[in-house]
């Protein structure tokens, strides 16, 4: 991955990030905005972040790499 990807999801994430806690958007109004903001892959970053979160909180520590 280039730093440049690299960059740009660490930007989605903290842009994400701030919707959450400075805006108070839910995960789904967040994914909304993400999308329009940064188009589909930055969506799916995000989506895949939800998942591996939701797979921690629920106690399924196995991850992938």
């Amino acid at each position: 991955m280039t730093a440049y990807q690299n960059n740009l999801l660490i930007e989605v994430e903290e842009y994400f990030g701030s919707l959450l806690t400075d805006e108070g958007k839910t995960n789904k109004q967040a994914l909304i905005l993400v999308k329009e903001k940064f188009g589909e892959h930055g969506h799916e970053h995000v989506s895949d972040l939800i998942k591996q979160e939701e797979k921690l909180d629920n106690g399924d520590y196995y991850y992938e790499y």
